[in-house]
């Protein structure tokens, strides 16, 4: 089964997001009636919205190798 691009999913997680706000929107979701990808007009909404699978995934790659450096300096102290 082929893969969802991480754009894609973008595309999908805002139009989830604006759905939450916009009460037509939300009525076409549940009817699985949306032709098109939608994003929230309210200003504000962006700090809300996760991150994007890739930079949650660098964020996790950060974080993975922060903790093996101090692995490492415990091991040598």
């Amino acid at each position: 089964m082929p893969r969802a691009s991480v754009s894609t999913l973008d595309r999908v997680r805002e139009t989830l997001q604006a759905a939450q706000v916009d009460p037509e929107l939300r009525e076409r979701v549940l009817a699985g009636r949306v032709e098109r990808e939608a994003r929230a007009a309210s200003v504000g909404l962006d700090s809300l919205a996760a991150p994007p699978v890739a930079a949650r995934r660098r964020s996790k790659r950060a974080a993975d190798r922060k903790v093996e450096r101090a692995e490492a300096k415990l091991e040598s102290a």
